[in-house]
């Protein structure tokens, strides 16, 4: 009788310790999943920001893209028209022009540098 009593006590000890263990066992893993399910909640944000961020870079790149495209248009006006220029400062030789006829030229010379002061100052100035 004291066997069984003995056997009894062994047994509920047996049996509380495996309880205790399973018990510590599952709340580990309760901690576990509560820390990842938070970090799983960080790592969401961190892609949704980032995400953002990227649609913002594309959307500057393409804006950059675009004024690159509009200011290679105007240097090709640009490069054009000095061709033009340059195309007609060889057709008349001003040198020459301004010896025979020094009124005749001083006077255009003027006139087209002072439009073109005006048409800098125009660029320059803050609106």
């Amino acid at each position: 009788m004291i066997d069984r009593i003995y056997l009894s006590i062994i047994f509920l000890i047996v049996l509380g310790g495996i309880g205790y263990v399973g018990y510590q066992k599952i709340q580990a893993a309760e901690d576990e999943i509560n820390r990842l399910r938070e970090n799983s909640a960080i790592l969401e944000q961190t892609v949704q920001v980032s995400t953002e961020t990227i649609d913002r870079l594309e959307a500057s790149a393409k804006e950059t893209q675009e004024q690159i495209d509009e200011l290679q248009v105007e240097l090709r006006k640009a490069e054009e028209y000095k061709d033009e220029l340059n195309e007609k400062l060889r057709e008349h030789n001003l040198t020459k022009l301004s010896a025979a006829k020094p009124g005749l030229i001083q006077k255009r010379v003027n006139d087209a540098t002072s439009e073109i002061f005006k048409e800098l100052e125009e660029i320059t100035s803050n609106p």
